[in-house]
């Protein structure tokens, strides 16, 4: 386990050498919820300084006019990536994506930035014919096997601009944690119907998703 961290490192200086086009991580921040934003600030700041094609860019609450992205959060702080047309592709990290967490959100800039998903051809014809869907990943930074689960549901929400991406930090919202009465992570809920712990692929998520696996709860 001690060379994990290592290994971790640059295994993620490899995706982010890698991007192709520049995106943005536009950060909403709250005047009275910034807590462990500012503790977690330098670290997104010192992507921007490492690599040329990452920029940062922090607004107040829902965004600024001029923005040119509808950035519609419900919670805050809110970590939103865009690729080089300012494109929103409905992916959320709520909460400051650190631990396991912030492997994810590496992801998502390297797939926004070079546009490859690594999906098999038959997994992405089924994610495109998916309807509108609101999914969420109810997770905490460092507990294990989340980064699966994660990753389905933002490659699925960008493979498809019906569906949308909610990856929430349930330390930074116990309130979450309790009205969802979470007892497993990961938790997932889809469309506010669907409730579902534990991790899954892409295909299973589709799956889960098109009721051909059963919910874990009722």
């Amino acid at each position: 386990m001690a060379n994990q961290p290592s290994d971790d490192t640059t295994l993620l200086d490899q995706m982010l050498e890698g991007l192709k086009d520049p995106i943005t991580i536009v950060v909403h921040e709250h005047p009275q919820k910034n807590e462990t934003l500012e503790e977690f600030k330098p670290k997104v700041d010192e992507l921007a300084e490492k690599y040329e094609l990452i920029s940062v860019k922090y607004v107040q609450e829902e965004g600024e006019s001029g923005d040119n992205v509808e950035h519609l959060v419900d919670h805050f702080p809110a970590f939103v990536i865009v690729d080089k047309k300012k494109k929103d592709h409905g992916i959320r990290f709520y909460g400051c994506p650190s631990g396991n967490i912030f492997k994810s959100l590496v992801k998502v800039i390297s797939m926004i930035s070079t546009g490859e998903h690594g999906i098999e051809d038959d997994i992405l014809e089924m994610a495109k014919k998916i309807g509108d869907t609101d999914v969420q990943a109810l997770i905490t930074p460092n507990a294990p096997s989340i980064n699966s689960t994660i990753d389905a549901l933002n490659t699925l929400a960008y493979l498809n601009p019906k569906v949308k991406s909610s990856i929430l930090e349930l330390i930074q919202f116990p309130d979450i944690a309790e009205q969802y009465r979470v007892l497993g992570i990961p938790k997932t809920i889809i469309n506010e119907t669907q409730h579902y712990t534990g991790q899954f692929s892409l295909k299973e998520c589709l799956e889960i998703i098109q009721k051909k696996i059963s919910d874990a709860e009722g």
